[in-house]
C-alpha cells in the first residue's frame, strides 16, 4: 500500500450480531460520575464528555428510570481491530502503536456501520429506540457482557502509557429498548 491509500474497512472481517433480553449490571449514577472523572491517558480531569454532553453524567437519567429493562437487547458490532492494525500500519509504519489504533480513525466508521445495521433491523423492534450511551446512563457494560457470554479483549499498554499489545477484536456496543410511559 502506498501512504495515500486509505484502509479498505469494508474488506475487514465486521460483524453485527444482537443479544436478546439482556440481563444488565447497572451502577448507580453517583458511582458513573466517580468513574467518569477518573483520569486516564491524556485525560487528566477524565472524560472531556463530562458535563457536557447530554447523554452523559451527571446530564442524564438511569437506564432504569428512562426504559423498560425487561425491554433491553444489545446491539453488537465486532470489529477486528489487529486486523485494522496491521493495515494501517503498512500505510503508516512510522507511527506508533497507539496513533495507529487511535479511535479517531475508526469510530465515526463504526457508529456509522452500528446505525446502518440498526436501520435495517428497527422494523423488526417497533417501539425500541438505540441508547447510545448505555455506560453514561449506569450500564457496566463490561460485566453486562460477561453475563452474555462475551469477554472483552483490551490493548495491553506500559507504565508509560505505550500500547504493548493490540487488541484482536473490539465492539462497538448499543443498546435498544421501549422507553417507560409516563
Amino acid at each position: 500500500m502506498r501512504d495515500w491509500q486509505k484502509i479498505e474497512f469494508e474488506k475487514l472481517d465486521t460483524r453485527f450480531f444482537i443479544i436478546e433480553n439482556a440481563q444488565l449490571v447497572i451502577h448507580d449514577l453517583d458511582t458513573v460520575a466517580n468513574l467518569c472523572t477518573q483520569p486516564y491517558y491524556q485525560h487528566k480531569y477524565g472524560c472531556p464528555n463530562f458535563g457536557v454532553r447530554d447523554d452523559c453524567p451527571p446530564n442524564t437519567k438511569s437506564i432504569s428510570e428512562e426504559f423498560d429493562l425487561s425491554s433491553i437487547n444489545i446491539l453488537l458490532l465486532e470489529f477486528p481491530l489487529e486486523d485494522y492494525f496491521y493495515q494501517r500500519q503498512e500505510v503508516h509504519p512510522n507511527w506508533t502503536k497507539r496513533a495507529l489504533i487511535n479511535p479517531r480513525h475508526w469510530q465515526n466508521h463504526l457508529r456509522a456501520c452500528m446505525n446502518d445495521e440498526w436501520e435495517n433491523v428497527e422494523d423488526d423492534y417497533p417501539g425500541y429506540e438505540m441508547v447510545m450511551n448505555p455506560e453514561g446512563q449506569g450500564v457496566n457494560v463490561e460485566e453486562t457482557l460477561k453475563l452474555s457470554g462475551i469477554d472483552l479483549d483490551w490493548s495491553k499498554t506500559g507504565e508509560g502509557g505505550e500500547i504493548i499489545s493490540v487488541a484482536q477484536r473490539i465492539y462497538r456496543v448499543a443498546f435498544i429498548g421501549k422507553r417507560i410511559e409516563n
